[in-house]
């Protein structure tokens, strides 16, 4: 499968004469930490292209199943503002996340932050054929519980491996 997507990607860029790529941005912190007392935490959004960059920005509860695989709903407990966002180019934008619910004083709670880019559909493409991507980050959110100390464990499941000294 992914060859033959490679394959695709080659394809257009040599029918095209390359492909369209998203803008160019990053986002700092990569992680948020809400700490009991804390409301609200801020991040910075840096566009380091020649171009603006739209993003839609969407908070959503996080857990994994027994297997590890994400899973992802729709919350209200973090919000975020602005959740539509244009980042000028060469340009930076705050984002503020605010929580609306008290700190669970059993259990972390965990959210991601999504940022989606929003293709730009008024730029004209090229005739022929063209690839537009766009680019999307997924930032973790932690909520903690007071007095909250690491406590790391690994658990043998059925099925694998004996630890070996």
């Amino acid at each position: 499968m992914r060859a033959c997507v490679m394959a695709l990607v080659g394809l257009l860029a040599s029918c095209s004469g390359g492909i369209s790529l998203a803008g160019s941005f990053s986002i700092s912190p990569v992680r948020v930490f809400l700490e009991p007392r804390q409301r609200a935490a801020a991040l910075t959004i840096v566009n380091s292209a020649d171009t603006e960059v739209v993003l839609q920005a969407d908070v959503l509860r996080w857990s994994q199943d027994g297997a590890g695989r994400d899973q992802l709903e729709a919350t209200d407990d973090v919000i975020v503002s602005p959740p539509i966002l244009k980042v000028p180019a060469q340009g930076r934008q705050v984002v503020r996340l605010a929580r609306l619910v008290a700190p669970d004083p059993q259990r972390q709670l965990t959210y991601r932050l999504l940022l989606r880019e929003v293709p730009d559909t008024s730029r004209v493409m090229r005739p022929g054929a063209s690839l537009p991507i766009a680019l999307a980050l997924s930032i973790p959110i932690f909520l903690s519980p007071a007095g909250a100390q690491p406590d790391v464990r690994c658990e043998l499941h059925a099925g694998q491996p004996p630890e070996v000294e």
